[in-house]
């Protein structure tokens, strides 16, 4: 039976989330953690491997804020296989006609 698990995370000041399938493929929005609690830690755990053995098939970054990157010393000891940056910046109308437009950027 195939299932997936989606987590979200309060981190003190904000959210972060993970989703896992049956198929042990991880995804991660943020990694922003509590005084007392690691997502990336719990996904370990969820999973019932180390932190070395986490294999995280895609890595999230809403936005390069520091709430959003506080446990990046956890997700660096993680096997981080793709990383996407995205940030969803606001313009005026006048900034977007005069030809601005949103990126999103793949690191």
């Amino acid at each position: 039976m195939n299932w997936t698990k989606i987590f979200l995370y309060e981190v003190d000041h904000g959210l972060c989330s993970s989703v896992i399938d049956s198929a042990g493929n991880v995804l991660l929005i943020d990694c922003g953690k509590g005084a007392y609690f690691s997502p990336i830690k719990h996904m370990a755990d969820e999973l019932g491997v180390s932190l070395r053995n986490l294999d995280i098939d895609l890595f999230v970054l809403s936005h390069p804020h520091g709430d959003h990157i506080e446990d990046v010393d956890n997700l660096l000891k993680a096997n981080l296989k793709n990383k996407c940056h995205t940030s969803f910046d606001s313009y005026t109308d006048e900034e977007l006609r005069g030809g601005i437009h949103k990126k999103v950027i793949i690191i």
